[in-house]
């Protein structure tokens, strides 16, 4: 649903989000359409292709052109750094290869050949490629042999990206090697190139390996679109056919996406799905992986780390969600007593246990839901607000975990953040954040700004009146609220540190502490 107005590109079972990739294929696409419907371009339509081991470079090229008028044709596939190393030979099988192509494009087809790992070999194979490409035609010997229509996929084996490959060529210092291998004559002749980034972070925008998810946290996002689209295509009974929602569990979830490494690319992440007990199963969750050995063929050591960070996520969520539902209604209720703000927030500070606990008496008696009354729909809104929350904590260097020692008594928000190394200095950032979330929702719903009036939250019956316009406000999408933190009313940003505080003091009473990432013990 989230990607349901995205721009994609979809060419049999390859999908991608990724700008880049969607613009590259698609001319890629536009080149072959062209060359197809032009029978008068007598030479070979040359493109490249590149990424990272097993990033998936021939499976998109070759769905691309499954998706063309008459594409089920098998294309032709030559590794070249399979090739002898004995040159005479080499040569010798790459003329076999050629004739092979020329045989195809006599019968009257338009033969794809991929030639795999064309970069190979201290880029030795590209000046045996220019007549080909440049004139159609190839020397055997002393005989000259026409090679007619073609399309030549180049799929690079060493080059990461197009920027790899042309610089490897610019590196050599040597003018005359330079010269032998004929490195720019090749580039010249290409028509286009793609480059597939694959589910492991874009290594040519990455310097140290510690910044990548930094540098390329896209990738986290083309895992989950390989992996949905693996799971629809092998193991379909996993997906809700009304909801479109997937039966997997949030820990392994977490894992197939926050792993650092598939050590052989889309393969990797193929294998640990084919590997796992999936074939019936209703449900993908750790029982269903394969065991560790299996494992760690395909995934970095920390995939494992990530499930059991993945199982804590998951069990915070609920008490998260109803310390959100809590802390909302309590706000609301607030500002419904009449008292000034400032003196209930003192009150909290002296007696906060004591004081939630009134709260929720006189919160019962204006017949407010508990969590758990609430119907799944509102459980699941504010399921919404809590992974919003706990990825808001981990912006600010902070996350939650179970407390250390679990009969601590109930302590001050400010005593514990100070104690336990927690949130000190960063309230307000949680408080911008959060305000930038409810900003975004409400626009994205069209709500729109309207001015501030009748408001004092110090006059209960002013608040009464204001409640009874914020009813009305609110049916046609109108708040005025829909400005930047900086300008909100100050009563309200002492409301939203109060929603936090109670956040972190209701997250104390199920047995949890939000602290500092580095924090001992974390």
């Amino acid at each position: 649903e989230v990607l349901e107005s995205v721009p994609k590109a979809e060419y049999g079972a390859y999908l991608t989000v990724d700008r880049d990739e969607i613009e590259r294929i698609n001319a890629v696409r536009s080149l072959i359409l062209t060359y197809l419907d032009n029978p008068a371009d007598a030479r070979p339509l040359s493109l490249a292709v590149f990424g990272q081991p097993g990033s998936g470079k021939s499976f998109a090229i070759k769905h691309l052109l499954k998706s063309l008028p008459g594409g089920n044709v098998a294309p032709l596939t030559f590794n070249l750094s399979e090739f002898p190393d004995d040159s005479t030979e080499a040569l010798r099988q790459l003329h076999a290869a050629l004739h092979e192509v020329r045989d195809k494009a006599i019968s009257g087809s338009v033969p794809v050949v991929f030639w795999d790992e064309f970069d190979s070999g201290n880029l030795k194979w590209l000046k045996q490629f220019l007549a080909p490409m440049q004139d159609a035609e190839f020397r055997e010997g002393s005989t000259v042999h026409p090679l007619g229509r073609a399309i030549f996929i180049f799929a690079g084996g060493t080059s990461h990206s197009f920027q790899d490959f042309t610089s490897g060529i610019d590196k050599l210092k040597d003018q005359s090697e330079k010269k032998y291998i004929k490195g720019p004559d090749f580039v010249s002749r290409l028509r286009g190139h793609i480059n597939i980034k694959g589910p492991n972070p874009d290594v040519t925008k990455c310097g140290e390996s510690n910044s990548r998810d930094k540098l390329d946290p896209a990738h986290i996002i083309r895992r989950a679109v390989q992996l949905r689209s693996m799971l629809e295509r092998t193991y379909p009974q996993l997906i809700d056919k009304t909801t479109k929602k997937l039966a997997i569990s949030e820990s392994v979830l977490h894992g197939l996406l926050r792993v650092s490494e598939y050590r052989h690319g889309v393969r990797s992440l193929e294998s640990v799905l084919t590997m796992s007990q999936l074939a019936g199963a209703a449900y993908f969750g750790i029982s269903q992986l394969p065991p560790k050995e299996q494992l760690e063929m395909h995934v970095a050591d920390d995939f494992l780390e990530g499930i059991r960070q993945g199982e804590l996520t998951g069990d915070i969520i609920e008490p998260l969600a109803e310390a959100c539902h809590e802390s909302y209604e309590i706000l609301r209720m607030i500002m419904r007593l009449g008292e000034p703000i400032g003196d209930i927030i003192a009150a909290l500070a002296e007696a906060r246990h004591e004081f939630y606990r009134m709260l929720r008496m006189k919160m019962r008696q204006t017949n407010v839901k508990e969590y758990v009354d609430l119907d799944e729909a509102d459980k699941e809104s504010n399921r919404a607000v809590a992974r919003v929350v706990a990825a808001k904590l981990h912006e600010v260097k902070c996350k939650i975990r179970r407390r250390q020692t679990l009969n601590d008594p109930l302590i001050d928000h400010e005593q514990c953040v100070s104690a336990k190394g927690g949130l000190a200095g960063v309230e307000e950032t949680l408080q911008i954040l959060e305000h930038d979330r409810w900003l975004r929702e409400k626009l994205m719903r069209g709500f729109e700004y309207v001015e501030l009036s009748g408001f004092d939250p110090d006059n209960a019956e002013a608040m009464d009146a204001w409640f009874q316009k914020e009813s009305r406000f609110k049916k046609v999408r109108r708040n005025w609220n829909i400005q930047r933190y900086d300008n909100l009313h100050p009563k309200f940003k002492e409301l939203d540190r109060v929603a936090s505080q109670q956040i972190a003091q209701k997250l104390h009473e199920f047995g949890y502490e939000i602290v500092k990432l580095d924090a001992p013990g974390g």
